[in-house]
């Protein structure tokens, strides 16, 4: 089982430039997102119940071929 956590507040650019060390400067960072969101298109969605259903059913059917793929008999 995974142990995932979920971010539930926007992370202050203060706190995103302590976590690189301080490395990039205020401009820089807030040009790599705009940088990345371009790159994305702006194809941003909130995760549905939909999508993690899909995804974990594909998950299990990927999962469930492979053990019975192991197990044929050829």
């Amino acid at each position: 089982m995974l142990n995932v956590q979920e971010e539930t507040s926007i992370p202050e650019l203060s706190r995103m430039l302590s976590v690189c060390s301080a490395v990039y400067t205020e401009y820089q960072l807030l040009n790599l997102e705009q940088m990345v969101l371009c790159r994305l298109s702006f194809r941003l969605l909130a995760p549905t119940s939909y999508y993690f259903l899909h995804h974990y059913m594909a998950q299990r059917m990927r999962s469930a071929k492979w053990h019975c793929d192991e197990h044929s008999f050829r």
